[in-house]
């Protein structure tokens, strides 16, 4: 016996699109948080957070000084696409949009794992993209 959920028909008939209407190419991708011992080469990262370190000073000289840990937005390239070349925890060798190579302190940062679909987008568009610079005032 076929038992049929009439909400989940009604809801499956709104999601069909309207006669000429185009359907939706893609859902939209999220980047996932990810532990550095899962990051393995020839994935795309980006960086989430920035670790900042500090010490708390005190009025009381008696009082030991303590270190306090917060968690930063990255700057403007925060979620550039980076491609992972090789592990050596707790370092990461990647490889920037522009082809330069550069090391990630794993205990800096906090990472997410990119799509491929939105690394390789935006990977394309940011190699194409003029150099920025006092050379190009």
């Amino acid at each position: 016996m076929d038992k049929t959920n009439p909400q989940l028909e009604e809801e499956q008939e709104k999601a069909k699109p309207e006669q000429g209407e185009e359907k939706p190419e893609k859902e939209t991708a999220l980047a996932r948080p990810v532990a550095p011992e899962d990051i393995r080469p020839g994935v795309y990262i980006a960086i989430l957070y920035v670790a900042l370190e500090y010490f708390t000073g005190c009025d009381e000289s008696w009082q030991p000084l303590r270190l306090r840990r917060i968690d930063i937005l990255p700057g403007a390239d925060g979620g550039t696409p980076l491609r992972v070349r090789e592990v050596c925890l707790p370092y990461l060798l990647v490889e920037q949009p522009d082809g330069r190579h550069r090391t990630i302190d794993v205990r800096r940062y906090r990472l997410a794992v990119l799509s491929e679909r939105y690394a390789e987008k935006s990977i394309k568009r940011l190699a194409a993209r003029p150099k920025s610079g006092l050379g190009s005032i």
